[in-house]
C-alpha cells in the first residue's frame, strides 16, 4: 500500500489591489427582507369596496359625475321638506291633543259629566255649525235684549255657545219674532254684548227694530226692512243697555277670542264668570271683575244724558277697592280664580263709533289671597 498523498494548490498570480478594494466595496448578499411577507398581508387585505368608492370618487370629476350629485342634492332637499311637513303636522296635532288633554285635566267637570262630555262637540265646532246650517239669523230687538224665534236645533246651538239663553212660555209676548227656518218652536234671548259679537265679528245675526203694530206685522212675516247695520246698533246698544256696555262687549270679544265662554257674573257679585265648556258640563273656572282707566271710564258719557249713576261712575272710578276685596272673598270661598280685567283705552278715541274697539287693550291680573304659612313654606323651600 502505498500513502496518499495530498496535493497542494498551487499558488495563483497575486491579486490586484484594486480588484480587492472592490471586492471589499461590493456589499454581501443579504437574507430576504420582511417587506415580501408585508405585501402578501397588503393584498390579503385588499378592500374592494373602499377602492371602488375612491374610483367612483374620480369618476365622479365629470360633467355626468356633477349631474348625479346635483340630482342626489334635489332628493336630499324634497326628503328634507316632505319631512318638515310631515312634523309640522304632527305638530298641530300634538296641540290639538294638548288642548283636549288640557279641557279634560283643567276643567271642574260637574260630577258625571267628564264621560258625557266627550259626546259633544267643542263650542268653536259648533259656531262653525251654527254659521254653516243657518248663516245668518234674524231677531228684533226689544226691552234691552235681542229676541230670536228659532227652531229646537237653532236654540241648541245657540244655548250650548253661551250666545243666550231660552225664554221662559208667554215672556216673548209682543215681540214681534221674525221666523228663522221652519217655524218658531223655541224663544231665545240675546243680550247685548253677545248680540253685537254675533252681528260685527260673527256675522250671523241681523237685528231688527221694534216699531209700531205695522212694522211689527211686516217684520213677523218677514217683509220688515228696519234692519240695523253694526254702527246703528252700536250707538243704540250704548243707549239702552247701560253705561258699561261699551266696557263689557270689550271684554266679551277679547274673552271669547281667546276660547272662552263668558256669562253674566252677577251671582258671584262680578261682572262675568268664564266657562271652557257650556255651564251644565263643567263649572265656572274664574270670575272677572272689570277694571277701567280714566280714559275707558269716558265710555259712561253719552251725549245729552245727565243720569246720576253714570256721573258717579265716572267720577268716582269703577269699582272701588271694598267691592274688589269683597268679590276676591267670594271666589276664594267658591272656589274659583278671580282675575281682574283691566281695560285701558287712548283719550281721543271715539266712543259713539264701533271701530274704538280696535283701540281697546284688555290685560288679565289674577288676584289671590296672601297666605302667610303658605308662602312661607314655598320661601324657606327655595
Amino acid at each position: 500500500m502505498f500513502p496518499t498523498s495530498v496535493r497542494k494548490p498551487s499558488p495563483g498570480p497575486a491579486p490586484d489591489a484594486s480588484e480587492s478594494d472592490e471586492r471589499a466595496a461590493s456589499p454581501a448578499p443579504s437574507e430576504p427582507s420582511a417587506r415580501t411577507s408585508d405585501d402578501e398581508r397588503v393584498e390579503r387585505d385588499y378592500d374592494e369596496g373602499a377602492a371602488e368608492s375612491a374610483r367612483e370618487k374620480y369618476r365622479l370629476q365629470g360633467k355626468a359625475g356633477c349631474d348625479r350629485v346635483l340630482e342626489a342634492l334635489r332628493r336630499e332637499k324634497e326628503s328634507v321638506k316632505e319631512t318638515r311637513q310631515y312634523l309640522f303636522g304632527r305638530l298641530l296635532n300634538l296641540q290639538l291633543e294638548e288642548a283636549v288633554l288640557r279641557d279634560h285635566l283643567n276643567a271642574t267637570w260637574k260630577r258625571g259629566k267628564r264621560r258625557a262630555a266627550l259626546k259633544h262637540k267643542r263650542p268653536e265646532q259648533l259656531v262653525e255649525s251654527l254659521i254653516r246650517e243657518f248663516g245668518v239669523v234674524r231677531g228684533t230687538r226689544a226691552r234691552g235684549q235681542v229676541w230670536i224665534g228659532a227652531t229646537r236645533r237653532l236654540g241648541y246651538l245657540l244655548e250650548q255657545t253661551c250666545l243666550g239663553r231660552r225664554a221662559r212660555a208667554g215672556t216673548e209676548i209682543g215681540v214681534p219674532l221674525t221666523p228663522n227656518g221652519a217655524g218658531n218652536e223655541l224663544v231665545i234671548r240675546v243680550c247685548c254684548e253677545d248680540a253685537y259679537y254675533m252681528c260685527a265679528f260673527l256675522r250671523c245675526l241681523v237685528v231688527s227694530e221694534d216699531g209700531d203694530e205695522d212694522a211689527a206685522r211686516e217684520i213677523r212675516l218677514g217683509l220688515g226692512t228696519r234692519e240695523m247695520d253694526c254702527e246703528t246698533l252700536w250707538r243704540v246698544f250704548r243707549r239702552d243697555c247701560g253705561h258699561a256696555f261699551a266696557l263689557k262687549c270689550a271684554a266679551t270679544v277679547h274673552f271669547r277670542l281667546t276660547g272662552w265662554l263668558p256669562r253674566s257674573g252677577l251671582q258671584y257679585g262680578a261682572d262675568f264668570v268664564l266657562y271652557q265648556r257650556h255651564p251644565s258640563l263643567v263649572h265656572s273656572d274664574s270670575t272677572v271683575v272689570l277694571v277701567p282707566d280714566a280714559a275707558a271710564r269716558r265710555s259712561f258719557q253719552i251725549d245729552d244724558d245727565d243720569a246720576p249713576h253714570r256721573g258717579v261712575a265716572l267720577d268716582n272710578g269703577w269699582p272701588d277697592w271694598p267691592d274688589l276685596q269683597a268679590t276676591s272673598r267670594l271666589a276664594v270661598q267658591v272656589s274659583k280664580k278671580f282675575i281682574e280685567a283691566h281695560i285701558s283705552a287712548p283719550k281721543n278715541v271715539n266712543w259713539n263709533e264701533p271701530s274704538c274697539l280696535q283701540h281697546i287693550y284688555v290685560n288679565e291680573i289674577e288676584v289671590s289671597r296672601f297666605n302667610t304659612k303658605k308662602h312661607l313654606e314655598n320661601y324657606q323651600g327655595d
